[in-house]
């Protein structure tokens, strides 16, 4: 057990010694999650009350040492605040502020998680569990941002499972503004996703509150309320792609989506492996007050459906006890698929076709009362008495309680989520407060931040601001302060957060400029800067390097620009390895298949072959093949491509060790250099390897400046610098 007594940021001094302790003196934060993450027993952490800034900057590592707190594999911990409202962990909006890492475990309780940030495509504004265990209980997740998925908590392939807690105020820009799942399993209990939110990507923009992909996973959703979420696309409070689910003594209320689907988006489910009680089911839940425009894009006529429901695919969902009514534009339902009713359900405008259905209300009146606080631990509706739902339900198949945990106990259950006539528990589950569930008296202004983008000189380059507003309110977009070497625009989408920077054609260096986001209130952000890195190149080639997808294991695809240049001349070399490369006989003999693709101006002569170093330090032509004892090579010239099978330790491979392949590369033209024994070395150049990242399996440095040149052995003075990555996960990991 590990006691932090201070909140200052820093490491331990000494992981292996058993003890929390920082080099100012006390055991900080990470300091204690380093040294459970170092002890191979389950571990606990206390934290008193305080605010607790990740301040050690630096992320995409994985120890803990910098950026957000990283749970390592085979680790066991639990931290237990004290309490939500006392204990703030806070990711200054410099990387997320959790990592459950695979095989590893984390229970979180009492405690806020918040102002995590991701500025690029990756996964948990606040929390990313990969493959590990994580619980939320008692906690707040409150105004994470991620460019990537799940704004508020990213589960990829591991289990979650999230109680009495508060998911608010989150951004994504792809899916899952409060939770991303996929391929994992998710169990939420008294809980709320409010004011989650999800930018106006006309690609993936789906699941304001919740995103659920899991073919062979289970999401459960239990005594909770999921309401003002907002999505540009589909699924304002839930999107349900594939999968198991079961939501039950829930409500989904006021939330939007530009498309469909404003309160769930239902898709084709799982039909092969549906819950044992009956497939995908709403038991007792109330679904009002959602909308869906049904707009596609702001050039398509309106066609809104499915403002509280729409069902698309052949496996069926379906309803019992369940209220879909009073929905706004859209409607209650809108099927496309197969909308199944079990009985004892009610719809306010006949769009979910109960009509068969002699139990259920179809055109019925709900009588809902405002979303508010009744007791318990979430917000409801409650019914008033002249409700058709009230004593209407199937109570063979009600639950024991009703949303708040109160118990249905006259013998006649009303439908939807909220039970008039339930007797309170003498122990009521303890609620959030209500700040953190419902807009107070005093409106909250948002949260806006700033991010870095890249633009070549007289180009354009369009993005979307991030904000948050935990109050739900809409937003718009002002600039504050205008850009000096280039001009801005706004607007694009409903949700309005695009805009388009234009570089002037002479612009050098880097421009800035700042803008704030205001709510329909009028209360503003303080202003955040968008960053803007111009390039001058004066032609932009560039050459990417792929190993393919089963062919050992890449995390990433390398991107790498060279000067213009005379592609009929010999190239200056560079090196790139593949690693984990599979190592039984038959891989090998397939080969490891490695596409370099040049852009697509570049001049390839007639006579232009590929040169490989081989281990006796000489450039020799690689054959075109197939053989399968050493690396072959071809180049197609109208695709610019060039494509090479690798063996693992033939007379090409600089790396003896098995599953690592080490190869510098050059293309000439035939006749020049052969055989020339002088061979690259990282020494001979001055300028060192930019490529930097720890995760990925496929690495460049920077050229050498021996390459073979034409007319014999000199040296060409060309060497590569590596850039940046292009977007390319590994399958399996995510970071």
């Amino acid at each position: 057990m590990f006691n932090v007594n201070t909140t200052v940021d820093a490491i331990d001094n000494d992981t292996s010694d058993g003890v929390c302790l920082i080099a100012s003196g006390g055991c900080s934060l990470r300091a204690a999650v380093q040294q459970a993450n170092a002890n191979s027993e389950p571990d606990e952490i206390n934290v008193p009350a305080g605010l607790y800034n990740l301040s050690v900057l630096g992320a995409e590592e994985d120890a803990g040492e910098s950026g957000d707190l990283d749970i390592v594999s085979g680790s066991e911990i639990t931290i237990n605040g004290a309490g939500a409202d006392d204990v703030v962990i806070d990711g200054m909006r410099e990387d997320r502020v959790l990592h459950v890492l695979a095989n590893a475990t984390l229970t979180l309780n009492g405690v806020t998680v918040r102002n995590g940030s991701l500025g690029q495509s990756s996964s948990g504004g606040g929390i990313n569990n990969n493959e590990g265990t994580l619980t939320v209980n008692d906690s707040h997740i409150t105004g994470n941002i991620t460019f990537g998925q799940g704004g508020g908590i990213s589960n990829f392939r591991g289990t979650l499972e999230v109680n009495r807690s508060v998911i608010s105020g989150n951004l994504a820009l792809s899916t899952g503004g409060g939770i991303m799942n996929q391929d994992g399993d998710v169990t939420i209990n008294y809980t709320t996703l409010r004011a989650n939110q999800l930018s106006d990507s006309l690609v993936t923009s789906f699941g304001g509150g919740i995103y659920n992909s899991a073919l062979f996973n289970t999401m459960v959703i239990n005594n909770s309320t999921i309401s003002d979420n907002r999505v540009f696309l589909d699924g304002g409070a839930v999107y349900h792609l594939i999968g198991n689910l079961r939501i039950t003594n829930t409500t989904l209320s006021g939330n939007t989506a530009t498309r469909y689907g404003g309160g769930l988006f239902y898709s084709s489910g799982n039909s092969n492996f549906g819950i044992s009680s009956g497939g995908n089911r709403l038991v007792n839940v109330t679904v009002t007050d959602n909308t869906a425009f049904g707009i596609d894009s702001s050039d398509d006529s309106p066609s809104p459906g499915g403002g509280g429901i729409f069902v698309r695919g052949a496996v069926p969902l379906r309803l019992t006890n369940t209220i879909v009514a009073d929905n706004n534009t859209g409607g209650d339902c809108s099927n496309d698929g197969e909308l199944i009713s079990l009985g004892n359900n009610l719809d306010s405008d006949a769009s979910c076709e109960l009509g068969s259905d002699a139990s259920s209300i179809s055109g019925g009146v709900a009588a809902l009362v405002s979303l508010t606080d009744n007791g318990g631990p979430t917000l409801t509706h409650a019914l008033e008495a002249n409700s058709d739902a009230i004593d209407a339900a199937d109570n063979s198949l009600c639950p024991d309680i009703d949303q708040r945990g109160y118990a249905r106990s006259d013998g006649s259950c009303d439908i939807g989520a909220f039970e008039s006539s339930a007797v309170a528990p003498l122990n009521v589950v303890t609620a959030p407060p209500l700040s953190n569930q419902q807009a107070s008296t005093e409106n909250n202004p948002p949260e806006a931040s700033g991010a870095l983008l890249t633009a070549d000189a007289g180009a354009t380059v369009s993005s979307n601001f991030a904000a948050t507003d935990v109050d739900g309110d809409p937003l718009s977009f002002e600039i504050v302060q205008n850009p000096q070497l280039g001009t801005v625009s706004l607007g694009g989408g409903p949700a309005g957060t695009l805009f388009t920077y234009t570089a002037r054609p002479d612009a050098t260096g880097s421009d800035r400029f700042t803008f704030r986001a205001c709510d329909d209130s009028g209360a503003c952000s303080a202003a955040a800067t968008m960053n803007i890195s111009i390039t001058n190149a004066p032609v932009s080639s560039d050459i990417i390097i792929q190993v393919a997808q089963g062919s050992g294991t890449i995390a990433g695809e390398k991107q790498i620009t060279l000067p213009d240049v005379d592609y009929s001349q010999p190239l200056g070399v560079f090196r790139f390895s593949v690693e984990n490369v599979p190592t039984d006989p038959d891989a090998n003999l397939n080969g490891t298949v490695v596409t370099i693709r040049l852009p697509v101006d570049a001049q390839i002569a007639s006579d232009a072959v590929i040169r490989k170093l081989n281990i006796n330090q000489v450039w020799e032509t690689l054959g075109a093949g197939p053989d399968p004892q050493v690396t072959t090579g071809t180049i197609d010239r109208v695709t610019k491509t060039i494509t090479l099978v690798l063996r693992d330790n033939d007379r090409f491979d600089l790396n003896r060790s098995l599953g690592v392949i080490e190869d510098p590369i050059a293309l000439a033209v035939q006749g020049a250099g052969e055989g020339v024994q002088d061979a690259p070395s990282d020494s001979s150049d001055p300028t060192p390897a930019t490529d930097g990242s720890a995760t990925s399996d496929v690495s460049l440095s920077n050229a050498s400046r021996n390459a073979p040149i034409v007319g014999g052995g000199g040296l060409h003075p060309l060497w590569l610098a590596v850039l940046g990555v292009v977007a390319g996960v590994c399958r399996g990991r995510r970071r």
